[in-house]
């Protein structure tokens, strides 16, 4: 499984032209990078593996949320929305309507809220019990992040998550849970969500 997760990263990487794609899992109350493909392109501060970003300030974040419990979705913005720059979201009922469209259009969107000047894209991936166990994820300068490079980025990403969803034996769509997000044991679990048990 290591190398589909892999696999599923560079392939993300190459179609999308992005300066880096990286898969996350979910560390309350983080998004942890555990893998990634950046080539040669210097944006910003480069991510690498181990690295964090709060929940509500980065796409895979957003996504943990969207098919998080409400109940802790509600804790997460009772203890506050920190800004980490200008365009991070900080008004709750701002970033539950975010989420709601998140759901709606299966990917999440960070437009420059965990570092200026880096945008991002990130699509679910999910596993045999129909639950959200990571992302996969793009980076992308935010000049380069207009309306029409969202949409050339969101398809070839999202049939790469799923793609990578499939062979960890997702459900189909229709079976779903739409309010679970699954964390997976250990910090750095499983560089390639390879130890999950789907027996």
């Amino acid at each position: 499984m290591g190398t589909d997760c892999r696999s599923a990263i560079q392939a993300a990487h190459q179609v999308t032209q992005a300066h880096a794609a990286h898969a996350t899992v979910y560390d309350p109350p983080h998004s942890v990078t555990i893998e990634i493909d950046s080539g040669t392109a210097p944006v910003g501060p480069r991510l690498r593996i181990g690295s964090s970003r709060p929940l509500h300030c980065c796409a895979s974040g957003k996504v943990f949320l969207a098919y998080e419990r409400q109940a802790v979705v509600d804790a997460l913005m009772a203890a506050g929305l920190p800004a980490r720059t200008p365009n991070t979201i900080t008004d709750p009922g701002e970033l539950r309507r975010v989420l709601s469209s998140v759901r709606s259009d299966g990917f999440a969107i960070d437009q420059a809220e965990s570092y200026e000047g880096i945008c991002g894209l990130a699509a679910p991936v999910w596993d045999c019990t129909g639950s959200v166990v990571g992302t996969l994820s793009v980076t992308v300068a935010t000049e380069r992040l207009s309306s029409t490079a969202i949409r050339e980025l969101q398809s070839p990403l999202m049939r790469a998550a799923a793609a990578l969803s499939e062979r960890l034996g997702s459900l189909d769509p229709r079976r779903r849970t739409t309010r679970c997000c699954r964390r997976l044991p250990g910090r750095f679990v499983l560089t390639t969500f390879s130890r999950m048990n789907c027996s």
